[in-house]
């Protein structure tokens, strides 16, 4: 089961309101100024750990190469990233995590999203949770 996470106000969040995961060290925190928030590590890799595929899917046009390297220096491996420039794939998405009710722009007829709103201690849970709850529906 393939879940995806949009990256604005999902992965990518403001010091200001949200705990986040630490900075990275110069230079590459003026590489990457993008701050993950915290559990952000933690989620990916137990999602992965359980058998979930993990994407990205997002309408930035912040390239493949530039997130793999990103997430790379945060012990963070996708196993796909989706943007404005490859579109393709989406269609097998189970999953995805957003700030929004809906993803209109992933056209995919079983798709549920799963919508964080704000800061919340128990996101990396409660995300856990709502993707072992559908892949025990399929």
């Amino acid at each position: 089961m393939k879940v995806s996470f949009n990256l604005d106000d999902v992965l990518f969040v403001s010091e200001q309101g949200y705990e986040t995961e630490p900075e990275l060290e110069f230079p590459l925190n003026r590489l990457f100024p993008e701050r993950l928030r915290k559990g952000s590590v933690e989620l990916i890799n137990e999602l992965q750990k359980r058998g979930f595929s993990t994407l990205i899917y997002t309408s930035s046009f912040k390239t493949p190469i530039y997130l793999d390297a990103l997430f790379k220096h945060h012990n963070i491996y996708f196993d796909q990233v989706i943007n404005s420039y490859n579109p393709e794939d989406e269609k097998t998405i189970s999953l995805h995590i957003d700030s929004v009710n809906n993803s209109q722009e992933i056209e995919s007829p079983d798709l549920k999203v799963f919508k964080l709103s704000g800061p919340d201690n128990d996101w990396v849970q409660k995300v856990l949770d709502e993707a072992e709850r559908i892949k025990n529906e399929l």
